[in-house]
């Protein structure tokens, strides 16, 4: 027998930056999202709002390989003293 727990909340809309900004609220966080454009700019506004970050995962691929994951998985890995949450932004 086993259990699985997954505390995620998904929303979706104008002033949501705000929003996963103040959830954060100066704690350290690992950013997932895509490279460039918009994402670039989000990424850019929640670290004034939020803080820098303690890393970014920007290499996101659709229907991604084990290999990319495990290569993610490594950089978050090797974060001294790890992020405490995780925020997403993208589609």
């Amino acid at each position: 027998m086993w259990t699985y727990h997954n505390p995620v909340q998904i929303e979706f809309g104008a002033g949501k930056v705000d929003v996963l900004a103040d959830r954060i609220a100066g704690r350290r966080y690992a950013l997932i999202t895509y490279p460039g454009g918009i994402f670039d700019q989000v990424t850019a506004v929640l670290a004034t709002r939020a803080g820098t970050p303690a890393i970014v995962i920007d290499d996101i691929a659709p229907n991604p390989d084990c290999v990319l994951m495990r290569d993610q998985c490594v950089r978050v890995g090797a974060v001294v003293a790890g992020p405490g949450g995780y925020g997403a932004v993208g589609g």
